[in-house]
């Protein structure tokens, strides 16, 4: 099962700001993998197949300059149908 977290980044630094979540995810060793990076905007999708890179990912949010808040992403999807199909598969495993 994939882990999938939402970093959400502070509006300064923007060209600092992954450059800093990828050298924390290395000083941490975590596996987490960054989905799709956007240096215009605030947000970034992260995921890992381990559970313990949880823990190792709050270290990282808690170290980060550039890190407002780390967000357990249960579901996304474009139509409300889907985002409720996915909200029920998640709470049930």
């Amino acid at each position: 099962m994939a882990y999938r977290y939402l970093i959400w980044f502070c509006q300064e630094c923007p060209a600092f700001r992954l450059a800093e979540f990828e050298a924390l995810l290395t000083l941490f060793k975590c596996e987490a993998k960054i989905c799709c990076p956007n240096k215009e905007k605030p947000f970034l999708v992260v995921q890992s197949n381990q559970r313990e890179d949880e823990e190792k990912l709050i270290q990282v949010t808690k170290r980060s300059v550039c890190v407002r808040s780390l967000i357990h992403l249960w579901a996304d999807s474009t139509s409300r149908e889907a985002l409720f199909s996915q909200l029920k598969n998640y709470l049930s495993e």
